[in-house]
């Protein structure tokens, strides 16, 4: 549990603007069905594999004071992260959704909260570039019953799609939690 939230606090800082000030952030508890990660190159077909399966039955999600939205699951391997700049109200007149532009892998950054805050800090395992959403089935996170976030990232001949579904029972939200 404490390289967790080492690993939280981390990838927190990476995208933290100033320190000091105050953010938004929700702790969801839930549980994660038909979510996946799937490998390939860019002209693979991927909606016919399997891929890696995904558990998870908690997620943070934290709006920054630099403007910046994170979202974190808690997966059985680490911590999945997506990121992105803005709650978007208008596009769907019924949801919340984050447009993704950066995936924060599951990495091993070391044992060292030292060295995970250095290597996080350099931006080591951030996927840059990414395309995709994080979905909220009510404008409303607090009112939140699923979400559902899927995203991909393309590098040279490699290709990876994150997709992860969760059905939510519960949401508190934290509004003066710190931006380290």
């Amino acid at each position: 549990m404490k390289t967790i939230l080492t690993l939280l606090a981390a990838a927190f800082s990476v995208l933290a603007a100033a320190p000091s000030q105050a953010a938004t952030a929700w702790f969801i508890d839930g549980k994660c069905k038909q979510s996946y990660l799937k490998r390939g190159t860019p002209s693979d077909d991927l909606t016919q594999e399997e891929g890696d399966p995904i558990s998870c039955n908690k997620v943070s999600i934290m709006a920054l004071k630099n403007g910046r939205k994170l979202v974190q699951f808690v997966t059985g391997t680490g911590v999945l992260g997506f990121s992105g700049w803005e709650f978007d109200t208008t596009t769907n007149k019924t949801m919340l959704i984050v447009p993704v532009d950066r995936i924060m892998p599951v990495r091993d950054l070391g044992t060292e909260t030292s060295e995970i805050m250095r290597r996080s800090a350099q931006g080591e395992g951030v996927l840059n570039g990414a395309e995709g959403f994080c979905m909220f089935d009510t404008k409303r996170i607090e009112a939140a019953k699923q979400m559902t976030c899927v995203s991909k990232h393309e590098v040279g001949n490699k290709k990876v799609v994150y997709k992860i579904e969760m059905d939510i029972r519960k949401v508190k939200k934290e509004p003066n939690f710190p931006d380290i």
